[in-house]
């Protein structure tokens, strides 16, 4: 799977209040320019990502900086299932989870607690090494931290305990930031 990249605001929950990753909102439709609005709209299939290019990253930049202009938390970020940094204007926040949708992380819900108690009373594993073990953008600093926490989510979806979103194929994602 190719590269991807993203702008991303708020967090979506306030639990893992550090938290960088890909769990969250942006206000894209806040943004005043039409004509920048309808072009990230036209490169985005889910209203926040796109293939890595250079084309779509000259959009994302252009965009990322209209927002910034009211909210300075705004990130333009790239990720992916393999470790390939673009450049050196990328910087490594860390390891997210995510599904296929790339949109819901039980890191960024603040869910390490709840599935901590799931895996200890289904006697799966202890996780309270791997809750710790988040840095300081609320994601996990190695990838593989972040496979066995996949491993983790895989399993708990398979036994149906619902403590996870409905979503299928946890796995691991480096996430950079763009460098402004």
């Amino acid at each position: 799977m190719s590269s991807m990249i993203g702008i991303y605001e708020w967090p979506v929950s306030h639990i893992n209040s550090e938290y960088r990753g890909l769990y969250r909102g942006n206000s894209i439709l806040s943004i005043a320019n039409v004509e920048l609005k309808d072009a990230f709209f036209s490169i985005t299939n889910d209203g926040s990502s796109s293939t890595y290019t250079e084309d779509n990253l000259v959009i994302m930049k252009k965009v990322n900086r209209a927002i910034i202009e009211s909210n300075p938390l705004s990130d333009l970020l790239m990720f992916s299932e393999r470790n390939q940094k673009v450049s050196s204007q990328w910087v490594f926040l860390g390891c997210d989870v995510c599904s296929d949708s790339h949109y819901y992380s039980p890191i960024g819900a603040g869910l390490l607690e709840t599935i901590e108690m799931e895996t200890q009373k289904n006697k799966l594993c202890d996780v309270s090494k791997m809750l710790f073990q988040l840095n300081s953008y609320g994601l996990f600093p190695k990838p593989q931290i972040a496979k066995r926490f996949s491993y983790l989510c895989n399993e708990l979806q398979n036994r149906n305990l619902y403590c996870l979103e409905s979503e299928e194929n946890w796995r691991p994602w480096f996430i950079w930031m763009y460098r402004l």
